[in-house]
């Protein structure tokens, strides 16, 4: 009886060099565990790591394909994600979007929840593709954190509005309440009438800031395209003007003024735009140099 024990043990052994030997030349990793239950137990060991294949399983189960066969694009997604969560928690590090295409649902679940320890309401977008996500306990999790961020923001300026009610002609309180405004306005949580809403609110605390002397190109930026988006035009040359005086050697201003062209239909003001440009001192932006050779191309 000792010698078959023996020569099961040794063909099990052998089984197993094999697969490790098979898994190398494929450039896989054969983990260790897999190479004990087949070389150690005997007979089952050469069945258990692949009850998996035969054996059906329910959405969201693991099986022991799953625990020990990790290749080796599982293990690159897995390095992809800690990546994507440790290196500065820079979700942007890879299209974000490509994390709801791994095959472990785990992952998904770990980085929308790691989302959550995070300034979230910056991952709007990829919450709200992850809500629509075929694994029940992503898009879950994703509509948890969605509706959490909104309550947050709400809370913060109901408190912001208060503060600045208090003292309105504080510039810290105004720009906290301007600040948490536009997080919101651009958000993406709000639906096409609170929207409009919020956006008519910024434009507004906008310009009280910048009558309280306080300025950046961020501001103006903000206020003259929220302006644009709402169709807000009756000032908006003004302001275009203002951002220019202030800030002479951006670019912005200039590409402003060609957008509300642009929606206006205003091909002259396009043409008058390109030939300021040729005598202005402006810096440009690879962006901006982009943006004038397609305008001045399809104005030849």
């Amino acid at each position: 009886m000792s010698r078959y024990v023996i020569l099961i043990f040794v063909f099990q052994l052998l089984i197993a060099l094999i697969h490790g030997f098979w898994a190398a030349k494929k450039k896989q990793i054969l983990p260790l565990e897999k190479m004990a239950i087949i070389a150690f137990i005997p007979v089952a060991g050469l069945i258990m790591p692949y009850l998996g294949y035969v054996l059906p399983k329910k959405e969201g189960e693991g099986d022991l394909v799953d625990v020990f066969d990790h290749n080796r694009e599982d293990i690159k997604n897995e390095i992809r994600y800690e990546k994507v969560i440790e290196i500065e928690k820079e979700v942007n590090y890879i299209p974000v979007e490509e994390a709801l295409l791994l095959n472990s649902s785990s992952v998904k679940r770990k980085l929308i929840m790691d989302t959550a320890k995070e300034e979230a309401y910056e991952y709007i977008s990829f919450l709200k593709l992850a809500m629509s996500d075929s694994d029940m306990e992503t898009s879950h999790y994703a509509a948890s954190i969605v509706m959490e961020i909104n309550r947050k923001l709400q809370t913060l300026i109901q408190k912001a509005a208060a503060d600045y009610e208090r003292n309105n002609t504080d510039a810290k309180s105004m720009f906290d309440y301007v600040d948490i405004v536009g997080k919101y306005y651009k958000s993406g949580l709000l639906d096409e009438g609170n929207e409009n809403r919020y956006g008519l609110l910024y434009s507004r605390l906008i310009e009280e800031l910048m009558n309280l002397e306080y300025y950046t190109e961020a501001l103006f930026k903000d206020k003259i395209e929220t302006d644009i988006k709402l169709k807000e035009y009756i000032n908006l040359m003004n302001w275009i003007e203002g951002y220019h005086n202030k800030y002479p050697e951006s670019e912005t201003p200039f590409l402003l003024r060609m957008k509300y062209y642009y929606i206006t239909n205003n091909a002259n003001g396009i043409n008058q735009v390109l030939r300021s440009i040729e005598t202005s001192h402006v810096n440009l932006t690879r962006e901006g140099n982009e943006i004038i050779k397609y305008w001045t191309q399809e104005s030849a």
